[in-house]
């Protein structure tokens, strides 16, 4: 007997809003950025994030004061990537909104390379990397025009792994660390 289709899960009620800042040379890379958390209309948290290198000691001075005097949270980038941007994109699938998003998504990555052709609806386009960490997924990217773009998270590979041991013998291990790793059942 066929398994009955899922159910569509959707976005969730969470939002991430947020934008950067960069350095005026060529490969304009993060100074700082500011970020909101929503659950639906009603702020959680807003902050800055930084990465500290491209920060002059008198800058970060100010942003820590800026901060303080505003009663904002500050994050370096690898934080926000990791307890904010995979906490809301990925674990609860919520909205990631954004003013240039294509350009913010690039500026809070690690690396990027080409998107394989195997992506067909992606094919043209980017995969960033946002951590090192092998559990947590990439992000695509593909412009379609000025104004337009397609953007998707990828699967990450040790969920491959996990999706075919639950496949061969459910366990309720397999399946927690499935869930964790941010597969939907």
């Amino acid at each position: 007997m066929p398994t009955p289709p899922r159910p569509e899960l959707g976005p969730s009620d969470g939002r991430l809003i947020f934008d950067t800042e960069t350095l005026t040379d060529l490969g304009q890379g993060l100074r700082v950025g500011f970020y909101e958390v929503r659950h639906r209309d009603a702020l959680r948290e807003e902050g800055l994030l930084i990465e500290p290198d491209a920060l002059a000691s008198d800058e970060h001075e100010l942003v820590v004061w800026y901060v303080q005097a505003r009663g904002l949270r500050l994050r370096t980038r690898a934080d926000f990537v990791a307890n904010v941007f995979f906490r809301i994109a990925h674990a609860r699938r919520g909205q990631v909104i954004g003013v240039n998003l294509p350009f913010d998504i690039s500026r809070i990555a690690i690396g990027h390379l080409v998107t394989p052709a195997r992506a067909k609806s992606m094919r043209g386009g980017f995969t960033f990397r946002l951590t090192n960490d092998p559990h947590r997924p990439t992000v695509q990217v593909k412009c379609v025009n000025s104004r337009a773009a397609f953007v998707r998270p990828t699967t990450p590979k040790a969920s491959y792994v996990l999706i075919l041991q639950r496949a061969r013998r459910p366990s309720i291990s397999a399946c927690t660390s499935w869930l964790s790793a941010g597969g939907n059942a």
